[in-house]
C-alpha cells in the first residue's frame, strides 16, 4: 500500500516461518522504499485491534514524510 510516495509491506509470520522470510521480505522490498511491519499470526488472530493500532501509526508517520 502507498501513502503519498512511501509504501507499506504487512507480512504476517507462522512460529514455524524460518528467519530467511523475514530477511527476504526486507531486502525485496526495503530497496524499494517499503517499510516492512511483522505480525505474529497469533497477534493478528488475537489482538487484531493492536495490529491495526500498529499499522495505522505507519500510515499516519508515512503520511507526514517521517
Amino acid at each position: 500500500m502507498r501513502v503519498r510516495g512511501r509504501a507499506l509491506y504487512c507480512h504476517e509470520q507462522n512460529p514455524s516461518d524460518s528467519q530467511d522470510g523475514c530477511d527476504c521480505a526486507h531486502r525485496i522490498y526495503n530497496p524499494h522504499r517499503y517499510k516492512v511491519l511483522r505480525f505474529w499470526n497469533n497477534d493478528v488472530l488475537g489482538n487484531i485491534e493492536g495490529v491495526l493500532t500498529v499499522i495505522q501509526t505507519e500510515l499516519a508517520a508515512a503520511g507526514d514524510g517521517t
